[in-house]
């Protein structure tokens, strides 16, 4: 064996070694959720959970989620969706003008108004405080 194969080799052993560490952990956190001396999902798994795909999901469900162990929000599909039915009106409001400049901010401002929405679902509505917007 080379000298590269034979650190890849231990590199495997050693994640091989790590991951079974995590799944014994993880069956005894299980055992001990299922006799009732464990409350919830971080008790259970030592992993955060994000919720992929979540511009169709009702605020009340997203809510519901948060609680139990998802720590991050997708709404990708929301934000683009946002941004581009504000300059689809703009321009047809504005059938002359090309001024990215104007057109941007508008599809820009459409997105905040979503991400303002989303922290409020989410409960980190005043958590960070931001400097005063220009």
């Amino acid at each position: 064996m080379t000298q590269y194969q034979l650190k890849q080799n231990e590199r495997l052993i050693s994640q091989q070694s790590e991951l079974e560490r995590k799944v014994k952990h993880l069956t005894e956190m299980v055992r001990q959720h299922k006799a009732g001396k464990t409350n919830g999902i971080y008790a259970v798994c030592f992993a955060r959970f994000v919720l992929h795909g979540a511009s169709d999901v009702p605020d009340e469900y997203v809510r519901r989620t948060i609680g139990p162990g998802v720590c991050k929000v997708d709404v990708a599909t929301e934000l683009k969706i946002a941004f581009s039915d504000a300059i689809k009106a703009w321009f047809a409001e504005n059938q002359q003008s090309n001024d990215p400049r104007f057109y941007m901010r508008v599809g820009m401002d459409a997105m905040k108004e979503v991400v303002r929405s989303k922290i409020a679902v989410c409960g980190s509505a005043n958590r960070l405080r931001l400097p005063a917007e220009a």
